[in-house]
């Protein structure tokens, strides 16, 4: 099917579809940010640091040529003119109306998806949503989906070409909330630098057009870089603008996810009570407005807290609730990275079979949802408990896995894990003369 341009209709389209920006702008941009980000703390996952874009390929002259006639259409069917002419941008009318409501249709289907946290389903509908019209929502939609994915090349592919419709139609709101995306990727990609360029960006976009929702997710998301360098008292400070902005729109999810984050952060800090205190407010805001994924993610936070301190069973028992919320609401990613917790703790206490049984449970989630670099982990943290139970072949085919794909993700830790893979295959070769002791890799949950 022939693509079309939207951005050239932006009237048309207002009467033809419905598509609300908001569902994937500063609301979904927090949750992206801290609610899976925070959970995904837990595992202390690092990103590939090397960022890359490539160019935009430019329209061919066919698409060009049929979108200027469509948007001649106006004017000229208004004018006397031939027949012939009449009847070819009609055609071309008809053609583009089509093109929107199959585009429509796609678009609502991955909003479904993405809501569901089936982000790998979500791409291919929003994907061919793009195909058909090229319309700034539907890339946004992609790169949003993409970085749930941990594919940072094809989100910063997919938001740089929604910056530029929303720049040609100079939409400042959908502007800032791009802005402020791009730089969730790079702080996930740990490209802190550049993360912080497009915050400051997004924050002075979002406060010229008053977009309060955009401008406290983009104040949290200053407040999480900071949290990453180690300056607490200033990652508090930008949190804390954040929830009074929340608090002024009377954005209760978005307050909640800024007092799980606030928690999150005092944690780092080593200050679990403060942090604990947080996560309770959070808890009692999830619970306000029946909330349940985030009730799940910040019980998961507090089972850390106590995973932390080493009160395994009271870990444990916050674990098991949160993984009864994350499987009732469908939250497959939060459920998995409450399964690699729980496996932890049993890796911990050398019952194996167990860990095992948990790490095999989330392992066959990121598969499914594609999200490469946690499965990448989940394979290494399997390989280590293999290899103690001296399964070195199984352990060995794992561990090739996750460096296959670290090697396609260019993870920071690919090197690393190459060296053990290749000590692993030599302990196959000639045990006698091998050896591994724990801390010749850091362990990565």
């Amino acid at each position: 099917m022939v693509n079309y341009y939207a951005e050239n209709f932006a009237d048309i389209i207002r009467l033809l579809i419905s598509i609300t920006y908001i569902s994937l702008s500063a609301g979904l941009c927090i949750i992206a940010a801290f609610l899976a980000g925070k959970l995904f703390q837990q595992l202390k996952i690092k990103s590939a640091k090397k960022a890359g874009q490539e160019q935009v390929k430019q329209e061919s002259t066919q698409q060009t040529e049929i979108a200027v006639k469509v948007l001649q259409e106006r004017e000229l069917l208004s004018l006397p003119s031939s027949g012939k002419l009449k009847k070819e941008l009609r055609a071309a009318k008809a053609g583009f109306l089509q093109a929107v409501t199959e585009a429509e249709n796609q678009y609502l289907t991955g909003m479904e998806s993405y809501r569901q946290r089936d982000f790998k389903t979500a791409v291919n509908h929003f994907q061919q949503a793009a195909d058909k019209v090229k319309c700034r929502s539907f890339y946004f939609a992609l790169g949003n989906a993409y970085y749930h994915l941990s594919q940072y090349i094809p989100a910063l592919e997919n938001c740089d070409i929604a910056l530029k419709l929303a720049l040609k139609q100079q939409d400042k709101k959908m502007e800032g909330q791009i802005l402020n995306a791009v730089g969730m990727i790079y702080h996930s990609w740990g490209r802190y630098d550049l993360a912080i360029q497009y915050f400051q960006d997004s924050w002075k976009v979002s406060r010229e057009c008053e977009d309060y929702c955009c401008e406290g997710a983009v104040l949290s998301n200053l407040g999480a870089i900071y949290d990453s360098w180690g300056q607490y008292e200033q990652a508090i400070y930008y949190l804390r603008e954040s929830l009074n902005i929340l608090k002024k729109i009377k954005d209760r999810q978005g307050a909640g996810i800024t007092l799980n984050n606030i928690g999150a952060i005092y944690d780092s800090w080593g200050k679990p009570e403060q942090a604990v205190k947080y996560y309770h407010h959070s808890l009692k805001v999830w619970r306000g407005i029946g909330y349940r994924q985030g009730e799940g993610a910040t019980l998961n936070n507090i089972g850390a807290i106590y995973d932390s301190s080493g009160d395994y069973d009271q870990a444990i028992q916050y674990y098991r609730e949160s993984l009864k919320i994350h499987r009732e609401t469908g939250d497959r990613q939060g459920e998995g990275t409450t399964l690699i917790n729980l496996g932890a703790i049993f890796r911990y206490w050398g019952k194996y079979d167990q860990a095992i049984q948990y790490y095999q449970e989330s392992l066959k989630i990121w598969k499914e949802i594609g999200n490469l670099a946690v499965e990448a982990v989940t394979e290494f943290n399997l390989s280590i408990i293999l290899e103690k139970q001296g399964r070195l072949k199984e352990a060995v085919s794992l561990l090739e896995q996750a460096v296959d794909i670290e090697a396609r993700i260019k993870h920071p830790d690919y090197q690393t894990d190459l060296t053990y893979l290749k000590r692993l295959r030599r302990r196959i070769k000639k045990p006698l003369f091998s050896f591994y002791t724990q801390e010749t890799h850091k362990q990565r949950f």
